[in-house]
């Protein structure tokens, strides 16, 4: 497993049980920070504030509210 897979694991890991959320609510959060390494292919250590502010913006057929959604999820 890559770094990247590895800190979507962890990170699904510590939605589930630490912030105990609901089943839909990791599988949203998580797949939106997968989404944003396919359309980034950067390094996790490499992202910065602007590359996520570029790729929120990008997002033209995307309601605000799932914008909101995926800011909340990276």
């Amino acid at each position: 497993m890559d770094l990247t897979g590895k800190i979507i694991q962890d990170y699904s890991y510590y939605l589930k049980y630490e912030r105990a959320m609901s089943p839909n609510t990791v599988s949203s959060y998580t797949s939106d920070v997968e989404e944003f390494f396919r359309a980034l292919p950067l390094e996790p250590a490499g992202v910065t504030t602007g590359d996520i502010v570029d790729y929120l913006s990008s997002l033209r057929n995307v309601s605000k509210r799932s914008q909101a959604r995926m800011l909340s999820s990276l």
